[in-house]
């Protein structure tokens, strides 16, 4: 069995949210593939209002009968661009035209 967790810190305040739950590493892979294109990862960092809300995300394994911390399990399922990749990698080239020259 598998989990991914949000940790959420809101102005101060802390959460965990358990995002997906499952036996089916194939079905994560494809419900939130892997992405090696900056921000287009759904469970990348993410900060907004100058680090006042920060979402981090993990993976777990549950091993005799405890959550252990992993490495991401996700696999590249099909290697076209997600419509969401294509989308990140235009506003990407847009707000950092430098990084790809």
């Amino acid at each position: 069995m598998y989990r991914v967790i949000c940790k959420s810190k809101f102005f101060g305040s802390e959460s965990e949210k358990i995002i997906w739950e499952g036996k089916d590493l194939v079905e994560l892979s494809k419900k939130y593939p892997p992405s090696k294109i900056f921000r287009a990862d759904p469970f990348c960092h993410k900060e907004f209002e100058d680090g006042y809300i920060v979402e981090d995300y993990h993976f777990e394994k549950l091993e005799g009968g405890e959550w252990v911390k992993i490495s991401d399990p996700r696999k590249r399922i099909d290697e076209r661009l997600t419509q969401h990749e294509i989308e990140t990698e235009r506003e990407n080239r847009r707000m950092f035209p430098g990084d790809h020259v």
